[in-house]
Order: structure tokens, then sequence, then C-alpha cells
């Protein structure tokens, strides 16, 4: 029965091919790996079975090579210390996940005992493991229970047969629900999405403190402890009347806003209001990347079905993607999504204007005097209105008004609490006493000011907090400081992350986070995990910017950090591509062109072309060189020219911007005709190109044109 279910992974220490019979009896396909091999993330084609203690080949196979074997202790301390390895994975993974242990009681396990500690955090979060085995001694149940494992007495055939049904009964409820049978897509597509209708949030996370400054949840919306704003009660009376239409339409209705402006609450708030009017309401989790195919089979079995994107830059090539399928297949699409303001343009870029609705009444700001009096009422009927509780209805307005400057978040931050927020963030830090803790504090920062929670597993590896102990901490020792959730350790809010990192962390601080984080998650970012943007990857793509290391680390430490990325991030383009960036920022152009033709090695991409494209712009225009800025031009024509690089910017404003520079330093003359040509021919395509279609783009565009004739005629 091995075989009938569709594992994320299947974990094994025997070193034989038992497993692989399983599959093979059943015909199903898998990639078999040894403890040694490099991590690959799973595919939806086949199983992933990891031996962790090696495996013998048949002797009647070609293949030569022997697995490397782990028998004796200095082979388990091997294992462990190679955190390149799938022991790391595992590791993470154990403490993540849900595992079904079959057959193996793992306290023996010497090379394990790293995953084993960890688990207790897990079984606080409401996903234990379970370890199936044919008989067991009061002393190991209570070993196994102390390491968060359920035991289950019984033959694993015998268990097998029992899940197996239970998980046919599951499939039959799905069945009643959604009225037809699950097929591979649907399912796919229930694993993205959260269906809104049914989702009861867990108590612990239904009741985190929302006046103090936490995010809000589901839980948040069902208990009603959110004040209605304007910008809301608009979007909810626009999207409700899309929603309730029987036309085959694609719309992206988007809210946005400033941080701690209110659009992730009103997000939750539309969505409530669907769920009420009796729309099957699915919101994203954001795990990886958009199943556009799963999303579509789904639609057309369920057309009425509308989705709650959060975060929706993200994912907007693959939304386009989807609006655009749909379109085509004239399947209805309703999305209602939330983002940053300053994250409009790369909406308009991926999403056609077809379908996106970035109408100024979704637009979150300035609370008006009906939002600040409707949140004055809410924050009364729950007693929370903190320092201002004695005074006036008028000294209540004042202080949202004047004190807080209409600003939602700074008026909440400074209602309760002795110190202005900035100063209390500084200080609740400093009472951190326990180096651990601090550590934690530190890299859980660092990763959500990014908007990325720390997995649990790289959490306690990192911070050397066993699992066991790490749950407990954070509930008891870190006093609302953090928290955990379903992807890991976060602070309550993004933007208590940001001021923690931008504020209070050192420089050195700031580097050995963003090392530790960088090292910790290594393990998990292979060309699959790219592929399917998975929060690991998502979150190191982030780090490694090279605006953010820049901007956070400084030119000496940017190039140490870098420099010690090198050894587990060489085999990635990108990572070469945003040290070319770096080195190229701080004039050093010929090293940054090394590194930027070792990426193209590596990966033929766009992106790469663009980067060796802008690098040798800038050689050009230092060293007055046409040959090499013709050399830009054709490298930057790849760049735009490659499939599915029509709607990127990037091409176009670094060839703009290039040429206009070369001309006002060295003369418009200097410029052979051909190049400038060339010109006229990108600037025509970016006319029409669909880049430059919002006003934004309209305006940058022509910002372009004025320059270069600026040089015509000087």
């Amino acid at each position: 029965m091995l075989a009938d279910f569709d594992w994320h992974r299947i974990w094994t220490l025997n070193i034989d091919d038992i497993v692989e019979t399983a599959l093979n009896d059943k015909g199903v396909p898998y990639d078999r790996f040894d403890w040694t091999s490099a991590f690959r993330d799973s595919s939806t084609n086949s199983r992933q079975i990891v031996h962790l203690h090696g495996f013998v080949k048949e002797p009647s196979t070609n293949d030569s090579s022997q697995s490397q074997l782990v028998f004796s202790i200095q082979q388990y301390a091997a294992a462990i210390q190679d955190m390149r390895t799938w022991h790391a994975v595992f590791t993470d993974e154990f403490t993540e996940r849900p595992f079904i242990v079959l057959g193996a009681s793992l306290i023996d396990e010497i090379d394990l005992q790293e995953a084993l500690v960890h688990t207790a955090a897990r079984t606080s979060r409401g996903f234990p493991s379970i370890a199936v085995l044919k008989s067991t001694t009061a002393l190991e149940r209570d070993e196994l229970a102390a390491l968060g494992l359920l035991v289950v007495e019984a033959e694993a055939e015998t268990f097998m047969s029992q899940l197996h049904n239970a998980v046919q009964a599951h499939r039959d409820n799905l069945r009643g629900l959604y009225g037809a049978p699950l097929d591979e897509g649907a399912a796919k597509f229930l694993q993205q999405f959260i269906d809104l209708r049914t989702y009861a949030p867990n108590a612990d996370l239904s009741s985190r403190n929302f006046y103090g400054g936490y995010e809000p949840t589901w839980g948040t919306i069902l208990e009603k402890e959110d004040a209605t704003f304007q910008t809301t009660e608009r979007a909810i009376t626009k999207i409700s009347t899309a929603t309730q239409s029987g036309d085959v339409r694609q719309e992206i209705h988007m809210l946005t806003g400033g941080p701690g402006t209110g659009k992730s609450t009103g997000l939750l708030r539309v969505a409530s209001q669907l769920v009420g009017e009796g729309l099957p309401t699915f919101q994203f989790r954001g795990d990886e990347e958009l199943d556009v195919f799963a999303a579509l089979q789904w639609l057309r079995r369920m057309p009425k079905t509308v989705l709650i994107i959060d975060g929706c830059a993200e994912f907007a090539d693959s939304i386009g993607e989807l609006a655009e399928e749909c379109s085509a297949c004239r399947i209805p699409l309703r999305i209602v999504g939330a983002e940053r303001s300053t994250r409009r343009r790369h909406l308009e870029q991926e999403i056609s204007h077809r379908f996106l609705n970035l109408s100024d009444d979704y637009e979150y700001d300035r609370l008006s005097d009906e939002d600040i009096d409707s949140l004055i009422d809410k924050l009364r009927t729950r007693r929370r209105l903190g320092r201002i509780t004695r005074r006036s209805l008028a000294e209540q307005r004042r202080y949202f008004r004047s004190f807080a400057s209409r600003r939602l978040f700074e008026g909440m931050a400074n209602l309760e609490g002795g110190l202005g927020f900035q100063e209390r963030i500084r200080a609740n830090y400093q009472l951190l006493t326990n180096p651990q803790l601090r550590g934690l504090y530190e890299i859980a920062s660092m990763a959500y000011q990014h908007g990325y929670e720390v997995p649990l597993g790289v959490a306690s590896r990192v911070s050397g907090i066993p699992g066991d102990e790490l749950g407990s901490m954070l509930s008891s020792d870190t006093q609302d400081r953090m928290l955990i959730d379903r992807n890991g350790v976060k602070l309550p809010h993004r933007i208590t992350a940001s001021l923690m990192v931008d504020s209070v962390m050192s420089r050195h601080q700031r580097f050995v986070a963003m090392h530790q984080l960088l090292i910790a998650l290594a393990p998990h970012v292979d060309v699959p995990a790219i592929r399917k943007r998975t929060r690991a990857y998502r979150l190191v793509r982030q780090m490694m910017n090279q605006e953010s290391v820049m901007r956070l680390l400084g030119p000496e430490d940017g190039r140490r950090l870098y420099d010690a990325m090198e050894a587990p991030y060489d085999w990635n383009g990108r990572y070469w591509d945003q040290r070319a960036l770096f080195e190229s920022e701080l004039e050093d152009h010929d090293r940054a062109r090394s590194y930027a033709e070792h990426s193209l090695t590596i990966q033929n991409h766009p992106f790469a072309h663009n980067t060796l494209g802008t690098i040798l712009g800038r050689i050009a225009v230092r060293d007055g060189d046409v040959g090499v800025l013709r050399e830009a031009m054709r490298t930057l024509e790849d760049a735009r020219d490659s499939r599915g690089w029509d709607a990127s910017e990037h091409p176009y404003v670094t060839f703009f911007t290039t040429m206009n520079r070369f001309g006002n330093k060295w003369g418009l003359t200097t410029i052979p005709s051909q190049l400038r040509g060339w010109w006229s021919q990108w600037f025509r395509a970016a006319e029409t190109s669909r880049v430059f279609s919002s006003r934004d783009g309209e305006a940058q565009l022509e910002r372009f044109r004025r320059d270069w004739l600026y040089l015509a005629v000087d």
C-alpha cells in the first residue's frame, strides 16, 4: 500500500531496494537519492526516495559506483556535519512536517538525534508525527512521547490499511463538499488554497494581540476585532457587485497601501463578506508558485470561486498567466488581492490592464475622520483605548488626527505601552538576556523584514535551542516579541522587524544574521525549488539582493558576505548576478564583468544578459568605448527578446539609461548613427509594450525621450 499515497518524500534507513520494489510493482515513478546526493526539491511527477544510510546496488547492474554507506560513528558524524547533505534537510523537515515512521524506533540512530530533539516544537503546532511499531516497552513509549512522537502499536500493513480507509473517507467527504471526485489538479489546488468557508483557525493563532501590533489573521475577522474603514466599505460594495455578476469576466481587484495601513485586514474583511454571501472563497497559502493549471481546472469546476491573495506582486506573473488562460478558455476569474503601493508598477507590468483593477477607491492611506470614529468606537467596545481611555471624544480624535498624523499603525503602536514604539522595540530586545533567544530574535527580524518566517528546523538549528524547548521559550520568555505560525518563527508585524533591523541591530549583527540564515537555507534551495518559488528560495533571493546587502552591510561587509556564500551558492546564477551588480556599484566594473560572464555559463537567462548588459554599459560610459557600448546594446537586445521577458522593463530602462549617460558624458556625436537608430527602434518598441502602459510607465518613457532630445539640441 506504500505506493497508494502521494507522499511528499519517502525517507528510509534501509540500504536495500524494498521501497523501490513496492513502487515498481504499482508502476509508480520515483527518483532515488542517497545521503551524499545533491538536494533536489520534490517533483509532482515522481516520488522521492532518500536513503539516509546509503544503498547497495544490485550486483547485476552495470553501475560500478557504490553508494557511501553509513554504519560507523565516524560516518554518522560526517553525515551530520555536512550540512549540504540530506541529513540537514531531514532535520528541518522532521521539525516542520508531520511524519509517519514505520518499523523504526529512531532512538538508537545516532545521525538522527539532531532531528529528534527538534520534534516537540512541531507537536505544539498541531502536527504530531506517528511512530508505528509492532511492539514497544513502556520506556520506549515514554522516550518517543518525549520526542513528540505518538506511538501506535500495530503491524505496518494493518496501520497502512486503516490509513488508506481514512484517506478514502476524507476524499469522499471532499467529493460531497465539492460535488465531484477530486482529480490531481483539484488536489493540488486544495494544497495551495484554504477554503475559508470551512477553515477554523487554531485557537492559539486566532487569539493574538491584534490591537497590540500583531498582523491580522482569519480569527481576527471571525471575532470581529477590526474596525471597518471607508476604503474597505467601498471595496466590499464594488467587489461584491462584480462577483455576483454572471458575466464571464476575468477581474483582479487589488487593494493597495503603505505598510501598516490596514490593507491586509481589509482583504480579510472583504473575504468574510464574500463567504457570508455564499461564495466559495479560497485564500492562497503562498508556500510556492501558484499552479496555473490546477487553478484553471478548479475554476472550470467551480466558476463562482473567489481567490484571495495577499502579497500579489510576488506571484504577479502566474496571476497574469492565469487571467490570460481563463480569458482564452472563457472561464470566469475573480481575484481579490493586496499589495504595497510601492509594487503597483510591478503588478501593472505583469498583469494586463484588461484584468487588473488598481482603482484609487482601493487605496489605503491616511485615516479619514469617518475611519477614526470607527476605530475609536471599536477600541472603546473592546476596552483597548489605552492612554486615551479617559479623554473626551474630541481629544481621542485629536490623538489620531494630530499625534498619529492619521497613520493607523503609528496610532495603534503608541496607544499602549510606556515608550514610543521604536524605543519599545529596542527596550524589549535588550530585555532578552538569553543569548540564544537574542540570536533567534535577530535572524527572525532579518527574515521577517522581507515578509518570511524562519522555518522551525532552521530556527532551532541556527539558534541552538532544542525543539522541545523552543515552543515553550517563545511562549514564556519572549513576551510577545516572537511567535510561531504554520510557516515558522516570526515577529508580530513586518514593520517591527524592519525597525529592529534598521534601527536596533548593528552592522555586525546584521552580517551574522544574514550569514547564518543563508547558510542554513542553502540545503533547501536548488533548481526545482527556484522553479516552484518555494519560501526558502524567495527568502534567499531577497537577502542576496545586492541593494539589500549594500543597504544593510555596506561595501566591506557586503563583500565578506558574498565571499562567504560562494561555496554553498556557486552553482546559482542569480548569486553571481547579484555579486556582479554589487561590485559594479562599487565601480569595480571589470571584476563585475567577470562575475556576470560566469553567470551566463551557468544559465542562459535573460536576467543574466541584462546584468551583463548593465555592466558593459557602465564600462562603455567610463571609458568612452563605442565598441563596448555596441556589445552592451546587443546583450540587452538578447535580454529583451528572450521568451517571457516581453513584459520586463529592465532591458528598456538599462538601454535608455546607458545611451543617455554615454551621450551626456561623451557627446551625442560620438555615438555611431547605427546606434542612434537603435535608440529610435527601442523607443518605438517601448511605446507599444505593456511595460510602459501605466501612467508611471508613460511618464518614465517621456523622461527618457526628453533627455535624449536634450542631447540632440545641446
